[in-house]
């Protein structure tokens, strides 16, 4: 099996002050994964503004929700970040979504992408 065992240490990458494209890891969704019309989004790291953009498009590019995840921690800190995005009524099943997550650059406050992955509607 694998994962950790009793006895052994878990080593999370320090993310303070590297590459902003390293600064946060999304963890739910995963790729490929079937959503509800109540998609959840989660997962840790920092942002410039302790605050991401999860956006949610379809096939075309249209917006179908967005919404902010506060990251709850002090600023410059890694911490927890999660949000519930309600997809709209009549949103088919079997249909494919990006769900992408943004945050404010550094440098130029624009918003940049940080991660995104592809999911189903179930």
């Amino acid at each position: 099996p694998q994962g950790l065992r009793a006895g052994e240490t878990l080593a999370i990458p320090d993310v303070a002050g590297s590459d902003p494209w390293l600064d946060v890891v999304l963890v739910w969704p995963v790729e490929g994964q079937r959503v509800s019309d109540t998609l959840r989004v989660s997962g840790w790291g920092q942002a410039f503004d302790n605050a991401l953009l999860v956006q949610v498009q379809d096939a075309k590019g249209r917006v179908l929700a967005e919404g902010a995840a506060p990251i709850h921690a002090e600023i410059g800190q890694v911490g927890s970040f999660a949000a519930n995005l309600l997809l709209p009524e009549g949103i088919s099943r079997g249909q494919p979504l990006l769900v992408t997550l943004w945050q404010r650059d550094r440098a130029t406050g624009d918003l940049a992408t940080v991660e995104s992955v592809s999911v189903v509607v179930r």
